[in-house]
């Protein structure tokens, strides 16, 4: 009885042992599920990315061990929902993916989680439009289409490398005298806002004195300020007076170096008063300015960049 006793012990002992090995081999790994998805560029401030799932119990905190690019990614640190913290990170001329490391913790465990955003390439030029997008979807390449003020300056202040040319802000916007260049002239104002080199032209302004405008166009010049100029894609859709604006669509040539850009106007624009302000012109519809004069500003501003943005 006392044998039975005993080898009944040592099998319990030995079953202790193996259920103790057991537990060991099942012993609990903290873990939280990585978040790996794919977004158009350009989303919104605030837009979820996704939340992080985790196997840790008890009263959780999330946190950003690291990101890149700094301050792309904000998050929940109770819940653990990921959003977009800076819209201008997500930019796929930029960065096509974006990285994050989220940590996860119940204070006495913790969990690493990796977040991975792929950008999807969109025609920044449309998506920075609004009421005039569905003008710009159905034109023609190389065709010009009227857009409003505020779409010209959202590409003006959001398309990377923007340079502008022809006359600046200031002198479009000076309260100097306010007058009229005659129409039926080609104008270039030789004040050194040049097109840079490897550059594309993708909106333009001008101040009408007229309405009715037809036939306008904006030329370039790829070789001197004094021409020879060429049309740059369809003439001007029809404008009356007022400033007046428009955006180019399909610009696939860059320029081969720095250029110059001018504007064949059919009816009047507006000139403002700069002494220092230097333009050349030619009457006609002309590919070579040989005439100059100061004293005037014609009030005309294109838009180029050198990151090629659009489809």
């Amino acid at each position: 009885m006392k044998t039975q006793f005993k080898i009944y012990s040592l099998f319990m002992v030995f079953l202790l042992i193996a259920m103790s090995c057991s537990d060991d081999g099942d012993s609990f790994t903290p873990s939280a599920s990585d978040i790996m998805v794919n977004i158009d560029e350009n989303p919104n401030n605030g837009q979820s990315i996704g939340t992080v799932a985790t196997n840790l119990t008890g009263t959780l905190v999330y946190s950003i061990s690291s990101q890149n690019p700094a301050n792309a990614f904000a998050i929940n640190s109770s819940t653990g929902e990921i959003t977009i913290n800076d819209s201008s990170k997500f930019n796929y001329e930029e960065t096509v993916t974006l990285e994050a490391i989220i940590s996860v913790t119940n204070s006495e465990q913790n969990a690493t989680s990796t977040v991975s955003v792929t950008l999807n390439d969109i025609d920044d030029i449309w998506y920075f439009l609004s009421s005039s997008r569905d003008a710009y979807l159905t034109a023609e390449n190389d065709t010009w289409i009227t857009v409003t003020e505020n779409e010209y300056n959202q590409l003006s202040e959001n398309l990377m490398q923007i340079t502008k040319n022809g006359t600046s802000d200031d002198e479009f916007n000076t309260n100097s005298t306010f007058s009229n260049g005659s129409g039926n002239y080609t104008w270039f104002n030789d004040n050194g806002r040049t097109i840079p080199s490897s550059s594309y032209l993708i909106a333009f302004k001008l101040n009408s004195w007229s309405n009715n405008a037809a036939s306008t166009q904006v030329k370039i010049s790829t070789s001197e300020s004094t021409g020879p100029y060429m049309a740059m894609g369809s003439v001007l859709p029809e404008y009356n007076s007022g400033n007046r604006y428009f955006v180019y669509k399909g610009a696939n040539s860059a320029t081969p170096n720095e250029s110059y850009i001018s504007v064949f106007a059919s009816v009047a624009i507006g000139a403002k008063s700069l002494s220092s302000s230097i333009y050349r012109y030619a009457n006609g519809n002309s590919d070579v300015l040989t005439n100059a004069d100061g004293g005037f500003v014609i009030l005309y501003q294109g838009l180029s960049t050198t990151v090629k943005q659009w489809d």
